[in-house]
């Protein structure tokens, strides 16, 4: 059961998958263990959180979800080196043929979801002087997921990221 509102969102993206239709594998955030009788956790450098599959085609997939109007880019990784290795590398995975990679962020608030391309979201990043994504850019940068509250998780319709 998700614990948190990002992973509530990760569940109800990977619940919109038919999986009899497309190859859906998430991949873990990090791992816990211990180390001389202590815990620790391990962080992994994922390349993103869902690959799927389809058709011959590659989609990889990195979900935000947040509040308010804007997403702050420490949403993506807390140091601009990082954010910057981390979009570069998704950038460089989306230029191979067939294969595509989306930022797909969730406005809570606004029971709104958008991918914008990865190719556009770095673009973007690359050339702003703030710090954030406003729902104003990311309307003009992405296209919306249609969605559907289902009681108290939602359903997203995924089959326009394969278009």
């Amino acid at each position: 059961m998700a614990t948190n509102a990002g992973k509530k969102f990760e569940e109800d993206f990977k619940n919109s998958v038919n999986t009899d239709e497309i190859f859906l594998q998430r991949l873990k955030d990090g791992t816990t263990g211990t180390v001389n009788g202590q815990m620790v956790r391990f962080k992994n450098k994922n390349l993103c959180d869902f690959l799927l599959f389809k058709d011959g085609q590659l989609v990889l997939v990195e979900l935000k979800s947040f509040l308010g109007k804007s997403m702050s880019f420490s949403n993506i990784k807390s140091t601009v080196d990082e954010q910057q290795t981390f979009l570069y590398n998704l950038r460089l995975e989306a230029k191979k043929k067939n294969v595509k990679a989306y930022m797909i962020l969730n406005f809570r608030d606004l029971s709104e979801t958008y991918a914008i391309d990865i190719h556009n979201f770095d673009e973007f990043y690359k050339i702003t002087n703030k710090k954030s994504i406003n729902i104003d850019e990311v309307r003009q940068l992405g296209k919306q997921l249609f969605q559907q509250k289902k009681r108290t998780n939602y359903r997203y319709e995924i089959s326009d990221l394969f278009n």
